[in-house]
């Protein structure tokens, strides 16, 4: 019993530390992951606020040149203009927007590619560009009032130097073609707009066009010039010109978020990379700071809770000891009084509820007070254990109680047992004394014997606990009666036989 309540009691202690601690990582959890979502949302704001910013500053630019471009194509259709001498009309059809820092020349291509005019020379350069993308394309796809973007290059006329170019188709009066405007853009001025805005380390900015090829890169690197970027697959996966993503750099292998859009209505889209771990970086210093500290705290919990789950086991298996010292017989270790009265209380309830026989055995040691005179206290009360002893080993169910009811005289209580079960019982106490062989020089069978009355209480009866103990101390003295080392029935007929040993009778006694 004692194991069983500190088992229970272990098994509740342990299970509530676990919910502990399981309620202190779910916090932590909780914790990391507000965190972690909270950065990224971060991240992904500086990368949208950079992206927006660079987008409205390269369109604007842009857009403001290919008003030259336009105001260009229109000026060749006018007579009045290409009537005014060579120097007036490169005035006119230059503006000063042409000569902005960081652009190139805006050149005026004839239909074999010879350039005629040049915004930033009186003399063009003799070379031909027929075969660049931003002539053909409106040499032989028929392009109209499109504005294209050409594959970066490096130029022929301004030292081998990095451009893009910007092209208008030039029309004859009956629709042919008549040449190409084209405009140049440096991507050193493109890379200066990206430096003007502070990035955080290990961050990129991209311009592709929608063919997913690159046009120019931050950080610069003139190989990946031209080159499909894996990324630039994701947003031509979606099928979208804005949006975000994650994923590894096909160019230097940095896990980034990218961040991406189409600047302003031009075939060009531009991303903002933001690393990973750089803006994940000090939240994961701080997350594997409060995991220590978490799991110091886990640690504490399951030391103090080991400490005191210790203290408190010690505790109830005292109060468990204590308990059980204070139920029981300190001389024959069987229960006391008191426990027996509290266990019979329970058992009649019980009784009473499952309409169960129960069963009493009233035992008393014969004429053990010329036992005791004859052999001392000491030799009496070693008997007394012998026979509760015996008493113990001769019942073997759980509900079944043994107890010292006072003196020299037990008390055996046997629930669900009916009249001849209990007598079952009571022979076999009888004759486990009986074989203990102790000497008893005053009693006529010259050894330490017992005297048993046996009571049964059946179902349906109008009674209370006392009328069982009285019935069986009835029979006790009815056993004592017939000459003692006899098991005696309360409800058995007058005169009946006890067995084949001529001392064992059974004698008539009052109902329970």
């Amino acid at each position: 019993m004692q194991k069983k309540i500190l088992g229970h009691f272990g098994r509740l202690f342990t299970a509530l530390v676990i919910l502990s601690l399981v309620a202190i990582w779910a916090i932590f959890a909780g914790i990391s992951y507000d965190a972690y979502r909270g950065q990224w949302i971060a991240a992904s704001l500086v990368a949208n606020n950079i992206t927006i910013l660079l987008e409205r500053d390269i369109a604007r630019n842009i857009e403001l040149y290919d008003l030259s471009l336009k105001a260009v194509v229109k000026g060749l259709d006018d007579p009045k203009i290409m009537a005014l001498p060579e120097d007036l009309r490169r005035a006119v059809l230059f503006d000063s927007s042409a000569m902005a820092s960081g652009l190139g020349s805006i050149l005026v291509i004839d239909p074999k590619g010879a350039i005629t005019m040049d915004s930033r020379s009186d003399h063009p350069s003799a070379v031909n560009l027929a075969d660049r993308d931003y002539f053909s394309v409106h040499r032989d796809e028929q392009t109209k009032d499109e504005l294209f973007v050409s594959h970066p290059f490096q130029s022929r006329i301004y030292a081998q130097e990095w451009s893009i170019g910007l092209s208008r188709r030039v029309n004859n009066a009956d629709g042919s073609f008549a040449g190409v405007v084209v405009g140049t853009v440096r991507l050193s001025y493109i890379l200066s707009l990206f430096r003007d805005v502070r990035l955080p380390p290990d961050s990129s900015v991209t311009l592709f066009d929608r063919r997913g090829n690159v046009i120019v890169r931050s950080p610069f690197d003139a190989a990946v010039i031209g080159q499909e970027a894996g990324s630039a697959t994701e947003f031509k996966r979606q099928g979208t010109w804005s949006g975000e993503f994650t994923r590894d750099s096909s160019f230097d292998g940095i896990r980034r978020l990218f961040v991406y859009r189409q600047v302003g209505s031009l075939p060009i889209v531009q991303s903002v990379g933001l690393s990973v771990d750089r803006f994940l970086g000090e939240l994961q210093a701080r997350v594997a700071g409060l995991a220590v500290a978490f799991l110091l705290l886990s640690g504490l919990i399951v030391v103090l809770g080991t400490s005191l789950r210790k203290e408190l086991r010690n505790r109830t298996a005292a109060e468990v000891a204590l308990g059980q010292l204070a139920a029981t017989d300190a001389l024959t270790e069987v229960a006391n009084r008191r426990r027996f009265d509290e266990v019979l209380i329970i058992e009649w309830r019980r009784s009473v509820r499952s309409e169960a026989d129960l069963s009493l055995l009233m035992i008393d040691c014969d004429l053990f007070k010329a036992f005791n005179d004859a052999n001392g206290h000491l030799g009496g009360d070693a008997a007394l254990r012998a026979v509760a002893g015996a008493i113990k080993a001769s019942i073997s169910r759980p509900g079944d109680l043994a107890a010292r009811y006072g003196g020299e005289e037990f008390a055996v209580l046997l629930p669900t047992t009916g009249l001849s079960g209990a007598t079952v019982v009571a022979e076999a106490i009888r004759t486990r004394v009986l074989a203990l062989n102790i000497p008893h020089l005053k009693s006529p069978f010259h050894r330490v014997t017992v005297s048993i009355g046996v009571a049964c209480r059946h179902p349906g009866g109008d009674d209370e606990p006392r009328m069982l103990i009285e019935a069986a101390d009835r029979a006790l003295y009815a056993a004592k009666a017939q000459g003692r080392n006899v098991v005696a029935l309360a409800d058995a007929p007058s005169g009946l036989s006890s067995g084949t040993d001529p001392h064992r009778r059974r004698s008539g006694a009052a109902t329970a």
